[in-house]
């Protein structure tokens, strides 16, 4: 079943037919912090939906007149890392409510309902997970009340995002793109590193050898730094999806938007990330599927300066990368890059309410933020 109705509300499945509503959608509801930023998929949603596993975007109209629109959602298909095993869970993301049907908590209510109804099911674990600005204290709180006729959220560790200036780049020639050849070495050696934390990405060798056919992403994208043994010691790849993602920059709030301009000044002095004027797009690159031997803090932040110097030379101003906020690298990587912070929370999601979620695990969470 492709549609799911409740009352006088339709929910289903996003069809290109659909592309410029849901494209609206995303371009009138920005994401609000000290910065409003809207997260766009130009030229086209679809172009953006299933980078590593399959995605379904869900619709919601009234039932008689389509053009009157509350809202959407997406649910995507992810290979990751639980228990450290390989599963595959459902990510709930893209939600955004026209204006004048927020606050209405029905709504939720019956989205959710529609997900069990309408979205296929492909995952290997009875949860799914999402992701909620930190600071988004009232959303939080609304849906971790576990409600009746909510589902039950439960939080599980808070991720942060770092965004840092390329003039902290320095050329040291140690990385070297890889090639196909490379492959079955960087799946071995990332995946031993990331099935340590919980909801990392999981990579297979056939997803890496049909990169070519993802919009931005390609084998030699990723780059990776040996010894002189040839032992591989790290690798990552640079995504550059501004061609089918774009962070737009709505506004700042005050005092920011008064002094953005000198505030730029100083940041160039510092090689911090200078702000964007109101209706540009971030340009920046993501440090994606980063792994490193994690002993050497050195190490990675050579590593991570040498490629936001590849970044510069691919016309990105800024970097940007996830990391658990419990991570060993996080405070020095804070202090040596000087970046931008965006955190917010990963919550593990049931949707029969009656079955809360127990996280058992030590573990700490690192999903890849350029999948989310």
């Amino acid at each position: 079943m492709a549609e799911y109705c409740n009352k006088n509300t339709l929910y289903r499945l996003a069809a290109p037919k659909d592309d410029a509503t849901l494209k609206r959608l995303l371009h009138e509801n920005p994401m609000k912090s000290w910065v409003n930023i809207s997260t766009e998929r130009e030229p086209s949603y679809f172009d953006g939906a299933s980078l590593m596993g399959e995605t379904y975007a869900l619709i919601a109209h009234d039932a008689i007149v389509e053009e009157n629109i509350i809202g959407m959602y997406s649910c995507s298909y992810l290979p990751v890392h639980i228990d450290g095993k390989a599963e595959r869970i459902g990510y709930l993301g893209g939600l955004r409510v026209a204006s004048e049907f927020r606050h209405k908590i029905h709504y939720i209510k019956h989205g959710y309902e529609a997900i069990k109804k309408i979205v296929p099911l492909r995952a290997t674990v009875p949860f799914y997970f999402t992701s909620i600005a930190s600071e988004n204290t009232t959303a939080r709180r609304l849906l971790e009340a576990n409600m009746s006729g909510m589902p039950c959220y439960s939080p599980v560790g808070e991720m942060t995002t770092m965004i840092f200036s390329v003039h902290q780049g320095k050329n040291r020639g140690k990385l070297v793109q890889a090639s196909s050849e490379d492959i079955s070495d960087i799946v071995s050696y990332y995946n031993k590193r990331a099935s340590s934390y919980q909801l990392s990405p999981y990579l297979s060798e056939e997803w890496l050898q049909n990169t070519a056919g993802l919009p931005g992403l390609g084998i030699r994208d990723f780059w990776l730094l040996r010894d002189k043994k040839g032992v591989l010691r790290c690798c990552f790849a640079l995504w550059d999806q501004r061609a089918f993602k774009q962070s737009v920059v709505k506004g700042y709030k005050a005092p920011l938007k008064h002094l953005r301009i000198l505030y730029n000044g100083y940041a160039r002095m510092t090689k911090r990330v200078e702000l964007p004027q109101v209706g540009k797009a971030l340009e920046h690159l993501y440090i994606a599927f980063f792994a490193c031997d994690t002993d050497d803090t050195v190490l990675a932040i050579n590593v991570l300066k040498e490629a936001a110097y590849i970044a510069r030379a691919k016309g990105a101003t800024s970097c940007v990368m996830g990391i658990s906020s419990h991570h060993v690298l996080l405070p020095i990587l804070k202090h040596t890059l000087k970046p931008e912070i965006y955190r917010t929370q990963i919550e593990v999601v049931t949707l029969n309410g009656d079955d809360q979620y127990t996280n058992t695990s030590e573990q700490i969470i690192q999903p890849e933020v350029a999948l989310l």
